[in-house]
């Protein structure tokens, strides 16, 4: 049992810190996860109501971009194996992790406290690595450094993030980092850890300077406000921010001066795509007017083949038209509102709000960003989820069990979102 714990853990945890090696595309959790799901699969049960769920998300992710491949073979050309398996790969990922996270529970035994001891291991590191770049560029002068070189041929750090000051550390790009702020500052502020991890969570958004994270802050006040039931720990939050950002103001004033600069003038330019061509507009209004009800799936309209290269969609609007359409757009919308809302549904109204205005700010974001799909971060979110309709299925069971020996107790399945320390 505690081997079988032990190499959950392991999983879990090598989602964030787990490096590209021998030049494949690849990570071995990447590999190692999908395994373990299908073994799970194959030799453990799932509960009625998670497994109709889940087949619900693998139709509309999977079998619909099928069907709608079939459809169009005839008049558009088909994207081809490799870009096929690329694509198979991504949009399954919400499907895998969320089993994953599910079995987290079910087979590996993990607790409530284990996931969050973990989730705010991964919020330390991850701002250690997006500060460390950030340092080595600021005290070398220079983007083109020891450490940016690893993380580019490691972990697939975007190798011109740097130049443009921005870091993403761990999350190699900026948008997946504006993702993680969204989720991780969401774990912080509804589960009650120490000020300290928020900190640290918005540092990491600041420094990875992303249109996302600029977009998103809105609703991380909206959520603060939501569930501020404690007023000096949102004092001792503020005031250690307003600290930590003037210090950073006095010893990289400069630097962080032309960082803003660039990201705002990126969203001045170009606020979808950021790139300045605005072909995700194009591509969007092409599949609206002649593919809307089914899109394309694994075929190439013309416009995609002028567009920079096939598989940067640079929005979840246009990666989910094109795969699925109008049916896939609305029906995966009312799917992930369900994985996000179920697991919570019987908490207080404020927490249920959060959850809401949580994936209020994730489908927003996906105007600019492929929200759901993003590598690290969008593995981790549907973990959690999974993870936590699992929670909620064994905390009814045992309620059910204990009523059914003690039929006039009361209060069994109280919930505190006070994460351990």
């Amino acid at each position: 049992m505690v081997k079988t714990k032990n190499f959950g853990i392991f999983l879990l945890i090598s989602i964030f810190l787990m490096p590209y090696l021998f030049s494949i595309p690849y990570r071995i959790d990447q590999i190692l996860i999908p395994v373990t799901v299908i073994y799970c699969l194959i030799f453990y049960k799932i509960e009625e109501r998670f497994l109709y769920l889940s087949l619900l998300l693998l139709v509309f992710s999977f079998v619909l971009p099928l069907f709608s491949t079939l459809i169009n073979l005839k008049t558009l050309s088909f994207i081809g194996v490799y870009d096929m398996i690329k694509e198979t790969q991504n949009i399954l990922k919400p499907f895998i992790y969320l089993l994953f996270g599910y079995f987290l529970v079910r087979y590996f035994r993990l607790g409530e406290s284990d996931l969050h001891k973990i989730l705010k291991l991964l919020i330390v590191i991850t701002f250690i690595v997006s500060f460390s770049t950030f340092f080595t560029h600021v005290s070398t002068g220079s983007s083109e450094n020891f450490l940016n070189d690893f993380m580019v041929q490691y972990y697939h750090l975007h190798p011109g993030v740097s130049n443009m000051l921005r870091y993403p550390g761990l999350l190699m790009r900026p948008a997946p980092a504006g993702i993680y702020f969204i989720f991780f500052s969401f774990l912080c502020i509804v589960f009650n850890y120490p000020y300290e991890y928020l900190i640290l969570v918005v540092m990491t958004g600041i420094l990875s300077n992303t249109k996302v994270f600029w977009f998103s802050l809105p609703f991380f006040f909206i959520i603060v406000i939501l569930n501020s039931k404690n007023p000096k720990k949102i004092f001792q939050f503020l005031l250690g921010l307003i600290v930590v950002l003037i210090v950073f103001n006095f010893l990289f004033g400069e630097n962080l001066t032309k960082s803003f600069e660039f990201v705002f003038g990126v969203i001045k330019a170009d606020p979808l795509g950021g790139r300045g061509e605005n072909f995700v507009a194009a591509n969007i209004n092409d599949l609206l007017n002649n593919y809307p009800i089914f899109g394309v799936g694994f075929t190439k309209t013309k416009l995609m083949y002028q567009s920079i290269s096939y598989g940067t969609w640079d929005s979840l609007f246009f990666y989910e038209l094109a795969f699925g359409g109008l049916i896939g757009l609305i029906t995966k919308t009312i799917i992930f509102f369900l994985i996000f809302y179920v697991p919570f549904k019987e908490e207080k109204f404020n927490i249920r709000l959060s959850v809401t205005i949580l994936l209020i700010n994730i489908l927003l974001a996906g105007l600019g960003t492929t929200s759901f799909y993003q590598e690290r971060i969008g593995d981790i979110m549907f973990v959690f989820f999974g993870f936590y309709y699992a929670i909620k299925f064994e905390q009814k069971s045992f309620t059910k069990f204990k009523k059914t020996l003690f039929p006039n107790t009361t209060n069994l399945n109280n919930h505190s979102f006070n994460a351990p320390s």
